[in-house]
């Protein structure tokens, strides 16, 4: 979005929610936020203080009715007024990054990856080992294994135990 189209935003907003009215400058923290309809990031709709927006987005995704104010918000949006991709907001902006800047960026994915696939990998040896050790309990039970062994072995408590057993019986 360009300093020209945020400029027109505020001036239609007057400076506040354009739902319930209360001037940005009276918003802790001067939070505006830039409304968009989903999927479509270009379709901007307002500016919006953070309760309105979370309130307006929540209500719209599931479909509860809203009020008159909202309504007429929703009606009267930027992109219903000036037209579907009116603003830049969320088009892809050229990369002005140094090489040095890229190369490390890349850096950081493939390390990122890399720790995330091996994560991945950590997770299915630990559910591989959780099922092999419960067929173990399951066969140490039906076998006339004491449950007390049985604790004393894996650690699991004997709730545990029988609640893997119990598992390993229903269908």
């Amino acid at each position: 979005m360009t300093c020209v189209e945020f400029d027109a935003l505020w001036e239609r907003s007057g400076g506040a929610c354009e739902i319930c009215r209360v001037p940005f400058d009276g918003i802790a923290g001067n939070r505006v936020n830039i409304d968009h309809k989903p999927p479509r990031y270009e379709d901007v709709r307002g500016l919006l203080c953070v309760t309105c927006n979370t309130w307006v987005v929540a209500a719209h995704e599931r479909g509860k009715r809203m009020d008159d104010r909202a309504a007429a918000y929703l009606a009267n949006s930027w992109y219903r007024t000036h037209g579907p991709g009116a603003l830049t907001v969320g088009l892809p902006r050229p990369d002005r990054r140094s090489r040095r800047e890229k190369v490390c960026a890349q850096e950081t994915a493939e390390a990122l990856r890399r720790a995330t696939d091996a994560y991945r990998q950590a997770i299915e040896r630990r559910d591989r080992h959780r099922r092999e050790l419960a067929e173990a309990i399951v066969r140490a039970d039906a076998e006339g294994g004491r449950q007390v062994d049985i604790v004393r072995t894996t650690g699991y408590t004997r709730e545990h135990i029988r609640r893997i057993v119990a598992e390993a019986k229903t269908p």
